[in-house]
């Protein structure tokens, strides 16, 4: 049986400017689907090479990604990145919580919150430090 993990991640960033859709994928992660596993590259323990420059993957691919930019160019808060999902044969809290940290520090964050639950563990909520 499968342990599933459901996340639900909101980034609320500020910039001058607008953020690119290739500079948001740079800063929170490539996305891969179910099908395109294939192309992912393996070490010899089979554990994903360069892991860092995606979503968060579980064994049927990434997390989802949705980018929304104000259309007010005047406005400081520019840009929300959801990232959501379920992740399959996956349960752990600590590294979602590395990678929205880490998200949480590659960019100009206004407010940012994730909800992580894992199926027979529990629920955590990480939000962004000040």
């Amino acid at each position: 049986m499968s342990q599933w993990t459901h996340v639900n991640a909101i980034f609320r960033l500020n910039s001058i400017g607008r953020i690119s859709d290739e500079q948001i994928i740079e800063m929170f992660g490539k996305r891969v689907s179910y099908k395109g596993m294939s192309s992912i590259e393996y070490d010899e323990d089979y554990e994903i090479k360069n892991k860092e420059k995606y979503l968060p993957i579980g064994s049927e691919g990434t997390l989802e990604r949705s980018i929304w930019h104000s259309e007010d160019e005047s406005s400081l808060a520019s840009t929300t990145v959801s990232i959501f999902g379920d992740l399959r044969d996956y349960g752990d809290f600590d590294e979602i919580e590395r990678w929205f940290n880490k998200c949480c520090n590659r960019c100009w964050i206004r407010q940012a919150v994730c909800q992580v639950c894992v199926e027979g563990v529990g629920t955590k909520i990480f939000q962004m430090k000040e």
